[in-house]
């Protein structure tokens, strides 16, 4: 569910408290983001090596 909340640029209090709980919440979630894209891009330069060793051996 997306919700949307307007806030001025000096926010009130509930507003400050709403908007400390989405960044939380978004900063937990890109750092698992990053997290996964890192093992994949380890994953991706292990296959690599992989490949490159495979190929000089079927030829």
């Amino acid at each position: 569910m997306i919700k949307i909340i307007r806030f001025r640029l000096h926010p009130t209090t509930s507003q400050e408290q709403k908007l400390d709980e989405i960044f939380t919440i978004y900063n937990k979630i890109k750092r698992i983001g990053y997290n996964h894209y890192f093992e994949l891009i380890k994953v991706d330069d292990w296959h690599k090596f992989w490949n490159s060793i495979e190929i000089p051996n079927s030829l």
